[in-house]
């Protein structure tokens, strides 16, 4: 399928001269590739898009039932080159039971984009964007602001405002891009089979009722993917406060007399709710 849009591109461009405008076919040039085609594979060894569901793993000691799981051996290639943030992805993202509320989404491509022709803020017509699908409720598009990165070849769109936790969320890019793409704008071929797998149905039929597209056939890139739990530790921690009694001295506080205060030491127990990294 990405073989016949490819040779599709092709044709219809008479060969590809890329975004540098570099004619396919000048002695000593490489144009590159002929459709700017999403980089994204679960066999890849690297991640080349975010939030990637992927890593999540079954939790039932968790508020959503699921947290994060780098394995390194799913990762080769990202391993390689993470070095002083190892830690993060091997031991800090396994404290997550989801995506953060506020988590920057990206899709990884093969050839760059033009930077002057995206836009700067995501809405219904924009190409790319981040929704949310509540449980009850209807879905809604999210604003993000838009940047790239890694020599144009990847889209970034951040947030403006934290998403709802513990819901589903998704980010897209649609045919909307080909423009800005150099005229020819592709899944991959996972990526292809991932959008028509019935994981990803009610995230597209949310984008055909938000008008965003028109059929599954118009995506390039999706994620679906869980928010993080942000209150319930708080809650439960301000419930306990509240049904315990209000702490009182072990013994009657000692005074003294100092230049500007009267100094008095008292001995109190509390309840300490931090875990054992202090958090």
């Amino acid at each position: 399928m990405v073989a016949l849009a490819l040779g599709a591109c092709d044709d219809a461009s008479g060969g590809d001269a890329g975004l540098d405008g570099a004619a396919q076919g000048d002695a000593g040039l490489d144009a590159g590739p002929t459709c700017t085609v999403l980089d994204w594979s679960p066999d890849g060894g690297g991640l080349t898009r975010w939030p990637e569901p992927r890593l999540l793993v079954d939790d039932a000691t968790t508020e959503t039932g699921q947290r994060l799981f780098f394995d390194e051996a799913v990762y080769p290639t990202l391993v390689r080159t993470l070095r002083g943030y190892r830690q993060v992805f091997t031991e800090d993202l396994g404290e997550l039971d989801g995506f953060g509320i506020n988590a920057e989404a990206f899709f990884q491509f093969g050839r760059a984009f033009d930077p002057d022709a995206l836009p700067r803020l995501t809405d219904a017509s924009s190409g790319l964007g981040v929704a949310v699908l509540p449980e009850r409720g209807e879905p809604s598009l999210r604003p993000a602001s838009v940047d790239t990165t890694d020599d144009d070849r990847t889209l970034l769109f951040a947030p403006l405002r934290p998403l709802p936790a513990k819901t589903t969320a998704f980010a897209f890019v649609t045919r909307a891009l080909i423009d800005a793409a150099g005229g020819c704008l592709e899944p991959s071929e996972a990526m292809a089979t991932e959008i028509a797998s019935p994981s990803s149905a009610a995230a597209v039929d949310a984008l055909v009722s938000l008008g965003v597209i028109d059929s599954a056939d118009d995506l390039v890139a999706l994620t679906v993917y869980p928010t993080q739990s942000i209150e319930e530790d708080t809650i439960a921690v301000a419930d306990d406060v509240d049904a315990r009694e209000a702490p009182g001295f072990e013994a009657a506080p000692s005074c003294a007399e100092e230049a500007l205060w009267i100094r008095c030491d008292a001995r109190v127990t509390l309840n300490d709710y931090r875990d054992e990294d202090g958090v």
